[in-house]
């Protein structure tokens, strides 16, 4: 009888509950795990894209205000615009190993400021092209891990008509520079 009074009032958990309850715990917590880490990634691929989105517009918004009122303008092949902006007075602005390259000469000092915007820029995807005889086409792509960009934007040059004799835009389409004044 006395046996019988011990086993009733054993208190304690058998080796196959505690077992299940770990099984159980491996399962909740491998299912939180999977969300932390698919948020996380979630998270990242945003993060990039609002960083590829931001350069592009950056670098399309400087192009803007560097050509807005230009007088004369002529699209050309980078390489060409690398060779030419050290003998000349003109403003370049270039797509070259994923960077843009802006050269933009200061007429009051007879120096020229060479800056490069930052960034992933895709010079495949990039290009200056004629949109009718004042206008330009600028695309700029931007490529970021497993994000790619692409902008564009239209621009008219008013000065082209304003000025007398008029100003000029010259070039191929689809050139990775443009030279202006």
């Amino acid at each position: 009888m006395t046996n019988r009074i011990l086993r009733k009032n054993r208190k304690g958990m058998t080796l196959v509950e505690l077992i299940v309850a770990m099984v159980i715990l491996g399962i909740v917590m491998l299912a939180v795990t999977s969300f932390f880490l698919s948020s996380n990634k979630i998270y990242v691929v945003g993060r990039d894209q609002r960083s590829v989105q931001s350069e592009s517009r950056l670098a399309l918004d400087q192009i803007l205000m560097d050509i807005r009122y230009a007088k004369e303008i002529s699209l050309l092949p980078a390489t060409l615009a690398q060779t030419e902006k050290s003998t000349t007075t003109y403003n370049y602005i270039y797509f070259k190993d994923g960077l843009i390259y802006r050269s933009i000469y200061n007429t009051a000092t007879s120096t020229r400021n060479d800056q490069a915007l930052q960034g992933n820029f895709s010079e495949a995807q990039s290009s200056f092209s004629k949109a009718g005889d004042t206008a330009i086409q600028i695309v700029v792509g931007n490529d970021e891990g497993s994000q790619s960009y692409i902008i564009d934007s239209t621009i008219q040059i008013p000065n082209l008509l304003l000025t007398n004799p008029k100003g000029k835009l010259t070039g191929d389409n689809m050139s990775k520079a443009v030279k202006f004044k």
